[in-house]
């Protein structure tokens, strides 16, 4: 049994793309990527704004240098608590060590020149020079001794008093005079609160009372 053969068709390519319907108008996009009819063309992928730089983050650097590291614990706490700025120089008394070997060694000294003198002149020194010199030196070491353990913590804003283990801290904001008391010893006058005595017998005490002086200067602080 034979089949009847059908005429064929030539290939004419891919079916044609859908045409809208007749009395419509052409849909967007027609002849692109498939949208829904009846709505806006969809954006295709275009160019994309470049992403934000944002700066890179800040690394840490070590914290500035304050000098707290080489004072007693109390005293850092209280600077930093009152925030005195950077610490300058420590101011001390000489101790009650180097009181009573001042006045040893005066003594020693005094009785060896009365040695001298007896041996070679017949004669001795009863006052005068030498009298004064041990009576200036018991003088002096009662004076190391009672002044053991004070010091002054000097700092950029203000300063930390240490006197008989009490630690008293003084910022510069505060203070409304600097005053000159008997034997050079010096006063801060504080709002609302005691003066502050700083004594005379500090090491280096001049060099102190200078920079509280160009401080009273700068921050108009009346001296008298």
């Amino acid at each position: 049994m034979t089949h009847p053969s059908y005429p064929q068709q030539p290939y004419g390519g891919p079916n044609p793309a859908p045409q809208p319907p007749a009395g419509y108008p052409p849909r967007p996009g027609w002849g692109g990527p498939a949208q829904p009819y009846g709505h806006p063309p969809q954006p295709g992928p275009g160019p994309q704004p470049p992403a934000p730089r944002w700066p890179a983050p800040a690394v840490p650097g070590p914290p500035p240098a304050t000098g707290y590291e080489q004072l007693p614990p109390q005293v850092a706490h209280l600077a930093s608590l009152c925030r005195l700025g950077g610490y300058q120089r420590g101011y001390r008394t000489p101790g009650a060590a180097g009181g009573v070997l001042v006045a040893a060694g005066t003594l020693v000294g005094v009785i060896l020149v009365e040695v001298l003198l007896i041996v070679f002149t017949d004669h001795y020194v009863v006052g005068g020079f030498l009298f004064f010199a041990v009576v200036y030196a018991f003088v002096h070491m009662f004076r190391c001794v009672a002044n053991s353990g004070t010091a002054v913590h000097l700092f950029a804003d203000g300063l930390v008093q240490t006197s008989g283990g009490t630690h008293t801290p003084v910022h510069f904001g505060a203070v409304t005079a600097l005053r000159v008391r008997g034997k050079g010893h010096r006063e801060l006058a504080r709002v609302n609160a005691p003066p502050v005595r700083l004594t005379a017998f500090l090491r280096d005490s001049e060099e102190l009372f200078q920079r509280l002086g160009q401080t009273a200067l700068q921050r108009r602080w009346p001296a008298n």
